[in-house]
């Protein structure tokens, strides 16, 4: 049997990879996985039914049981609290070269699944990619998944976010709403410990409230552990140490513009990629 396994993000590229599969007639049956990080966007969720509509298909919902166990319930619950949760519980705060987020959440949860429902040989992984911006992406995905197999459809023919979201408007489905905002990626609500100087700017001036979350919970977790650690990192001067989220507000309400730069892909399933080496703080 030919079956596809579409890594669904909830974002517009997975989405039109989803779509693809299902238009290619390779395949006997598509079917849709979504790791849901419990930390996404409320459109985002919108945007899937929309999609299950659409096209007729069910997608189906994830959840890491370690990301589970360590939620914490709170009233005033913002987008980005499992994460968080997560990071306490493993009592370290994930970055771009250890992303144990996207590692827990993502990566082991579908790699599990699949090793428990299907041999190497059975299923096809089609990925949500393109070589536009996303050559090392590819390449450290694709080791990622071996022994399975993976399929990049956005490779050829190549398509942009904003055309796969004038196809869904003509059909009548609006795209997630972090776009609107100029999100480069509908995870984790805009949230990301892989994003760069640039993003985090952004967070901070279209989500002032979600900035304000993170810079919280990293300030408290920092207070808690004794440890100089942060998502984020200052190269000035050669010597790369920790920036604070709460430094680098500071640094933007002194003036300085950080803006957004490549890497307009999620990379959830490319471990220990570096997306800004050359980015200095």
């Amino acid at each position: 049997m030919s079956v596809a396994i579409v890594s669904y993000s909830g974002g517009l590229t997975s989405f039109e990879a989803g779509r693809r599969a299902m238009e290619s007639g390779d395949y006997e049956r598509v079917e849709w996985w979504f790791c849901d990080t419990l930390s996404e966007d409320p459109d985002l969720y919108r945007f899937n039914r929309d999609v299950e509509r659409l096209l007729g298909v069910k997608i189906r919902r994830l959840v890491s049981p370690e990301l589970s166990a360590a939620r914490k319930p709170r009233p005033d619950d913002q987008p980005g609290a499992a994460l968080w949760d997560l990071f306490d519980a493993q009592g370290m705060i994930a970055n771009t070269r250890a992303d144990l987020c996207s590692r827990i959440a993502k990566r082991e949860l579908f790699r599990r699944t699949l090793k428990a429902e299907f041999g190497p040989a059975d299923v096809m992984v089609v990925i949500g990619m393109d070589e536009i911006n996303d050559c090392d992406r590819i390449k450290s995905c694709t080791q990622a998944f071996l022994p399975w197999r993976t399929v990049y459809p956005l490779t050829e023919p190549v398509v942009f976010k904003d055309e796969i979201a004038e196809w869904l408007a003509v059909r009548g489905i609006a795209q997630p709403s972090l776009y609107d905002a100029g999100a480069p990626h509908n995870n984790c609500a805009g949230f990301c410990v892989k994003a760069g100087l640039g993003q985090f700017a952004w967070l901070l001036a279209s989500y002032p409230e979600r900035y304000a979350y993170h810079e919280a919970r990293e300030a408290e977790f920092r207070a808690r552990t004794g440890k100089d650690v942060a998502i984020l990192r200052d190269r000035r001067g050669g010597d790369t140490k920790p920036m604070t989220l709460a430094a680098l507000r500071a640094r933007i309400e002194f003036g300085e513009v950080f803006p957004m730069r490549g890497g307009d892909s999620c990379s959830c399933f490319s471990p220990q990629l570096d997306l800004f080496p050359e980015e200095a703080a």
